[in-house]
């Protein structure tokens, strides 16, 4: 079935039978010429005319969007506080109500009606078949193709109306909120691997942009266990390189002014025994060169 048919459904509800599969086939037949059309010309015109097509008859390039990756604000969408809270008044208001009709009169006993379309049925939820006649009789949709739960008491011609009335809104707050929870939820999981998506994607390219160069992206970050060993937090840490472990090295005052600023340099000193001797709060003879 094609896509345009897919999202369409509501042309062919209104033709019966074999009119409704052939407006089917022919629309399937016009979307693959239409496809095979643009194909050629994009194969002629090295893919201008789809650029073309884009430019003058897209509303997402007219609005400037055609480079917009919609993962990003569907995560923003998802995570964001703002667009998450107070919502359970939502899941509190009215459930719409859907009507069809019958294409086939139906017998008493039947548990399965005929219609002409079941858009906006609930499972779950009770239908009327012929409101405001003799034969209106109430039931419950409870599985697909408009199974009823219980038989049919009156016989009901083609063309019957099939109404399921609008539910009055829900005053229930727990049933609300576990609503606001599993949607929530679901939310949740969504955002979450759209992130591990674009994190995945972007290392990618990280990779490919330093690797020219003879470099690679550091290692992904990890969030350790209190208590664990420094060197497992830092793997780079080398004892002799730690400011406070090595030698103090020494140098002159022209030399740590003058110095190369390039290079990283140790704290200008007088006297090697003013590390020893430092206690914070005091100062002692020498330790400041401009003293």
């Amino acid at each position: 079935m094609s896509g345009w048919s897919t999202f369409n459904p509501g042309l062919p509800f209104g033709i019966f039978g074999n009119e409704n599969q052939e407006v089917r086939k022919r629309l399937d037949i016009a979307e693959r010429t239409n496809l095979q059309e643009k194909a050629k010309l994009n194969a002629l015109t090295g893919d201008a005319f789809e650029d073309y097509e884009a430019k003058h008859f897209s509303a997402v390039h007219k609005a400037n969007l055609h480079d917009v990756d919609w993962r990003v604000p569907r995560v923003l969408y998802d995570k964001d506080p703002k667009y998450n809270r107070n919502l359970i008044p939502l899941f509190q208001q009215a459930r719409p109500g859907a009507q069809t009709s019958l294409t086939a009169a139906v017998a008493p006993g039947a548990r399965a009606l005929p219609v002409l379309g079941n858009q906006g049925f609930e499972q779950g939820r009770r239908v009327i078949i012929e409101p405001g006649t003799e034969r209106q009789e109430t039931n419950m949709a409870v599985g697909p193709g408009s199974t009823l739960a219980s038989p049919l008491s009156f016989p009901h011609p083609a063309g019957s109306l099939v109404v399921q009335p609008p539910e009055p809104v829900n005053f229930d707050p727990e049933q609300a909120t576990q609503k606001y929870a599993d949607i929530q939820r679901i939310k949740q999981d969504q955002s979450d691997m759209l992130v591990n998506q674009l994190s995945q994607e972007s290392i990618a390219q990280w990779s490919d942009k330093l690797q020219p160069i003879g470099m690679s992206p550091p290692p992904n970050e990890f969030v350790a266990r209190p208590g664990c060993n420094y060197t497992h937090v830092h793997p780079g840490y080398q004892r002799q390189d730690d400011i406070w472990e090595r030698k103090l090295e020494l140098r002159t005052l022209q030399e740590a002014v003058r110095g190369d600023v390039t290079k990283p340099m140790p704290r200008p000193v007088l006297f090697a025994g003013d590390y020893d001797n430092f206690h914070e709060g005091k100062y002692l003879k020498d330790d400041c060169p401009i003293a």
